[in-house]
Formats: structure tokens, C-alpha cells, sequence
């Protein structure tokens, strides 16, 4: 999604791009967000994720924005599936 894609009476619209090679996958993404205020922004994604196995996973997200609030955001993500 992207982090603006998410706040009511947004409309968005994406594209990525993204390849696996040995467990690690690759993968960047564009959002372009219309948003109801008028602010409107983009934010370019680069995602990192390798999977441990088929139930554990490690996710890197380097979010760069353009327009709104903020101009950077980092998330680190680890998901185990039960």
C-alpha cells in the first residue's frame, strides 16, 4: 500500500517491481496518493525480505515521501506464521 493510501477518501495508485533470488526478495514500489485535502504526494518503497523458511520471515522497508508530513520512514518487520 503505502502509507497514505490507507486514510479515508484517498485515492491511490501503484506500481512495483520486484524479482526473488535465493529466499531474498527485491522489491520497489511507486504511490502516487490524490488526496481529499488537496496535499497531494508520492512514495517510492525498496523493500528487502528474506524468508528463513516458509513460516518466518524478515522484511526491511525504506520509505521515501514527497509531499505531506514527512519525508522518510524505515520499518523493520519480522512475521511468523502459526
Amino acid at each position: 500500500g503505502g502509507y497514505y493510501s490507507y486514510l479515508k477518501d484517498n485515492k491511490s495508485y501503484q506500481v512495483g517491481v520486484g524479482t526473488t533470488i535465493a529466499n531474498i526478495g527485491i522489491d520497489l514500489l511507486h504511490t502516487a496518493n490524490d488526496v481529499i485535502t488537496g496535499n497531494d504526494n508520492t512514495e517510492t518503497d525498496l523493500v528487502v525480505s528474506y524468508n528463513f523458511n516458509k513460516d518466518l520471515n524478515f522484511n526491511i522497508l525504506q520509505a521515501d515521501f514527497d509531499g505531506g508530513d514527512k519525508n522518510y520512514e524505515t520499518r523493520v518487520k519480522v512475521t511468523y506464521k502459526f
